[in-house]
């Protein structure tokens, strides 16, 4: 027996409610299960429940043995005192309160029907299978996926969203500087994120305004940052990048990352960070208040043109200082574009919306979602082979959190399309 099955059994209420009765014969009558609350404390916030002829309206604990209530030290907690009901699958000891008063426990077992637990099983227990659910998910009616994808993607936004205030918290709430930090993640590309990250929180956004007008300046300022200006330089332009970025790092007190903390293995050289930094630098020294002109944008088309931009000419013939290339622009491709508004200014512009109660600026975040195609990757791919279609980046972020988050983790009880198939057992 676990824990999580119980939580689910009480909130959905999936066991025998007649006659119930506490350990000592009390009669219940349950009027509100409470909130589920996801942090330390009891299990659920604000429950109704009538025992004998009192209401109560207080917390719920519940525990597979009753006797855990000490196993997790829950005696020595004052907090737990607000406890009206302890539910258990078995009463294997009666537990007190701080003042020696017994808490009403309601016990389960025999109560709900076995084939809701081998269900239960039978899910968590698949581990041949990519997710639990994988030969059923297409008998859940197309409905109940729908509403679970909507609220999962939500979950997805808000997830981000902490990024987000962290970023704020971090820069006094300067909502460009924090843009451009997050933004300077998204430019990592995933293999690549965390450096680029550290370099964005390396070089203050006042420094990215005071040169953005001067393109080499503001080149020998990422790269030199970025600890790719370390070496003999082999190109006339390397030379004065590095000579630009020594006089930066007297001037502004700049400590420049290791060069080794970029990837550059298994990518495409299309891919390589020196040249993602060149599109980020041509990205600010292209254009003023770019986060304001982002969030104004009035559709995909306008975001894209906003977004489409090439490194600088040394770049045209290079992918990093010292490989060349054969002649060819070095623009951001359109998917690799498509994963900025996908990954960053969706969520920056939903959560900004949000923040600002702009409900327009949230819904054109969302349309924006809906709008684009769907990342291709292994978690899309791998649901479009269980047969479920992925129309749009909306459905995709949503498919990836729901693995992420809740299949990889075996959370079905609190899953969507878990709890509809449980309930059909």
């Amino acid at each position: 027996m676990r824990e999580e099955f119980l939580y689910y059994l009480w909130k959905q209420q999936l066991f025998d409610l007649s006659n119930l009765a506490t350990s000592e014969g009390e009669h219940i009558s349950i009027l509100d299960t409470g909130i589920k609350n996801d942090d330390s404390g009891p299990d659920f916030f604000n429950a109704k429940i009538k025992i004998g002829q009192m209401l109560w309206v207080g917390n719920v604990e519940i525990h597979v043995n009753s006797s855990d209530w000490y196993k997790h030290k829950h005696q020595f907690d004052p907090v737990f005192d607000t406890v009206i009901l302890h539910v258990v699958y078995e009463d294997d000891v009666p537990v007190k309160r701080l003042d020696k008063s017994i808490i009403p426990t309601l016990v389960l077992v025999g109560r709900f029907k076995a084939d809701v637990w081998k269900k239960y099983e039978d899910l968590i227990k698949s581990p041949r299978n990519w997710i639990a659910c994988e030969r059923e998910l297409m008998h859940v009616p197309t409905i109940i996926r729908q509403q679970w994808f909507d609220r999962v993607l939500t979950e997805r936004l808000e997830k981000r969203a902490q990024q987000i205030q962290e970023i704020l918290a971090q820069t006094n709430y300067n909502w460009e500087e924090s843009f451009y930090r997050f933004l300077g993640r998204a430019y990592g590309f995933r293999v690549n994120n965390l450096p680029f990250q550290l370099l964005a929180e390396s070089i203050p956004f006042a420094l990215v305004l005071k040169y953005r007008e001067r393109l080499e300046q503001l080149e020998s300022l990422f790269f030199g940052q970025a600890g790719f200006l370390e070496k003999t330089p082999e190109s006339a332009y390397e030379n004065r990048l590095q000579k630009s970025f020594q006089i930066l790092v007297q001037k502004h007190s700049l400590k420049p990352l290791q060069a080794p903390i970029w990837k550059f293995n298994r990518l495409r050289p299309a891919n390589f960070p020196t040249l993602r930094i060149a599109q980020f630098v041509m990205l600010w020294y292209r254009h003023e208040r770019l986060f304001y002109k982002l969030i104004a944008a009035n559709s995909l088309d306008e975001l894209y043109r906003l977004l489409d931009n090439e490194a600088s000419d040394f770049w045209y013939m290079h992918y990093s200082f010292n490989v060349s290339s054969d002649p060819q622009v070095k623009k951001t491709g359109r998917v690799s574009i498509e994963n900025l508004i996908i990954n960053c200014i969706a969520p920056f512009a939903f959560y900004y919306g949000k923040y600002h109660q702009q409900l327009n600026l949230c819904n054109k975040a969302l349309s924006w979602l809906e709008a684009l195609p769907a990342e291709n990757n292994s978690i899309t791919r791998s649901w479009e082979e269980t047969g479920q279609a992925i129309p749009d980046a909306a459905c995709a972020q949503a498919l990836i959190h729901l693995k992420k988050e809740y299949c990889d983790l075996k959370k079905c009880v609190n899953c969507g399309v878990g709890q509809f198939l449980i309930k059909q057992a």
